[in-house]
């Protein structure tokens, strides 16, 4: 994955944890953040669709920041197991995340007709497979009947009930964030809950707060919630452009980060003397600002009635 970055201006700046997580080292500056969560797996009702968290922030000082990004759910048909939520932290943050988006439930097919997982909530909390608020706080989303419930920031999802084969919680994201275990479908990773060995039970999506799974056989999974912080050590939120649920049905989440260059600001020009004569030697002043760091250099040109007269 390192050499994915071989030529880019990421070179040399991005390490694979061992966990599956990228660290980025991030220069002074300000960028804009998005992070969308994943789908859980299609067995066969309407998976619900991830969330999406969107920020700008400034960096005073250089920083590591750790991205994970969220695995759809698996699937064999007939029931699917939760997706991942998608988190970026700078390193050695382990209170509370800088951003996440929570990924979905998978859906099932019962006997009678298809189950559809909720959509991801625009907040905090993880819901239930009705899309009712549920975990909160970063804590994992319980365990179902026989589903394995998503895991939140700080807590693993629940395991479910062990007549067959209990598909178990995802992972807290502080701890590695690896989806459920199971001999059939596996949690998607950011957290995502297992089915069941039976397929009773659909997992539930990882998230800031994760899903719950049914307490009732033949159910959908939960899906789990988003976050964004207030403030930044070392830095400042200059826009919270909020939380989207519902946003993302394409599958597998993601995050993207962009540098953003803001222009030079002239805050005054002025001409000595004003205006000058013809011949007469002219003295050019200005203050300027750049709002991304130091001026390194500064281009004129001067122009008459439209037509450059000097560059």
């Amino acid at each position: 994955c390192d050499s994915a970055y071989s030529g880019t201006n990421l070179e040399g700046k991005v390490t694979v944890e061992d966990t599956g997580w990228q660290e980025i080292t991030l220069d002074s500056g300000n960028y804009k953040i998005t992070v969308v969560g994943a789908q859980g797996g299609d067995g066969g009702g309407v998976v619900g669709k991830a969330a999406k968290a969107e920020a700008k922030i400034e960096l005073a000082q250089q920083k590591d920041l750790n991205v994970l990004v969220g695995q759809k759910g698996q699937t064999d048909g007939y029931s699917g197991s939760g997706g991942g939520g998608s988190f970026v932290w700078f390193d050695g943050q382990n209170s509370n995340p800088l951003m996440a988006a929570g990924g979905t439930g998978g859906s099932i097919y019962t006997t009678y007709s298809p189950h559809d997982s909720p959509d991801a909530p625009s907040a905090n909390y993880g819901t239930d497979e009705h899309g009712n608020s549920d975990a909160t706080g970063g804590f994992g989303g319980s365990g179902g009947y026989e589903g394995g419930g998503g895991a939140g920031w700080s807590t693993a999802g629940g395991d479910g009930g062990s007549s067959c084969g209990a598909g178990f919680g995802g992972q807290a994201i502080v701890d590695g964030g690896l989806g459920g275990s199971n001999t059939k479908l596996l949690g998607g990773y950011g957290g995502g809950g297992s089915t069941d060995s039976c397929f009773y039970n659909a997992g539930a999506g990882g998230g800031y707060s994760g899903g719950s799974a049914s307490g009732s056989s033949e159910s959908a999974g939960g899906s789990g919630g988003s976050y964004i912080a207030s403030s930044i050590s070392g830095g400042s939120i200059l826009q919270n452009y909020g939380i989207t649920g519902g946003f993302w049905d394409g599958g597998a989440g993601y995050v993207e980060i962009t540098a953003i260059n803001n222009p030079p600001e002239f805050n005054s020009v002025s001409l000595s003397p004003d205006p000058p004569l013809i011949g007469e030697t002219a003295d050019f002043s200005y203050d300027a600002s750049d709002p991304d760091g130091t001026i390194q250099s500064v281009d004129l040109t001067l122009k008459d009635d439209g037509s450059t007269v000097f560059t």
